[in-house]
This record gives structure tokens, C-alpha cells and sequence, in this order.
């Protein structure tokens, strides 16, 4: 262009390099279990892509295990047994028995 004085004219026209630019990572999601080993991920995002041969973006999402602990299981027992017959003919007694079916762990 010319303006009296100057003249101007376009020169290094490529595209300037421009490096991806994310977000401060969000907080930890919820963990999809209580016990026993869940996962939980925490995000973020782009707010600028990256032009003209810039760094390209880091990961956006991140993952890692929660709430390793075992799960409290209960102690159960069976139902009882039938009364045994009478074990005197005088003054005897009768008995029922019942035994454990799934014994308790992790604090149950």
C-alpha cells in the first residue's frame, strides 16, 4: 500500500505457530463404588487449539482407582435344624443346631 511517504507490503505471510492451551484440571469425580475398588476421573478442557504446527494438547481426562477397601460382608447363619428327639425318658432335653454359611470379613 502506499500512503505518500511509506510504502508497505505483506511479507513472512505464514501462519504464526500456536501452542494448545488447557484448563486448570476440574476436581475428582465421585467414586462409582463404596467399597471394593472403584475409579474416579477428573477433566479438563481446551481453550485453544493449537494452529500452525503449535504443541499439540495434553490428555484431558485423567483416571485413578478409589475406595480400595474391602467390603464389610455380614456373618450368616443357616436356618435351625429340627429339634433332635429327646435325649432321656425322664427330664431329657431336645436341641436344635445351626451353623455358619458365610462367615463375616472386613469389619462385617
Amino acid at each position: 500500500s502506499n500512503s505518500g511517504l511509506t510504502q508497505t507490503q505483506t511479507c513472512n505471510s505464514q501462519c504464526c505457530p500456536v501452542d494448545c492451551e488447557v484448563s486448570s484440571w476440574g476436581d475428582w469425580s465421585k467414586c462409582d463404588e463404596e467399597c471394593g475398588g472403584g475409579r474416579q476421573k477428573k477433566t479438563r478442557y481446551i481453550k485453544t487449539h493449537p494452529q500452525c504446527g503449535g504443541v499439540e494438547c495434553p490428555q484431558l481426562e485423567s483416571e485413578r482407582d478409589c475406595n480400595v477397601q474391602c467390603c464389610p460382608v455380614d456373618c450368616k447363619l443357616t436356618s435351625w435344624s429340627d429339634w433332635s428327639d429327646c435325649d432321656s425318658e425322664c427330664d431329657g432335653k431336645q436341641y436344635q443346631y445351626r451353623s455358619v454359611e458365610r462367615r463375616a470379613h472386613c469389619d462385617g
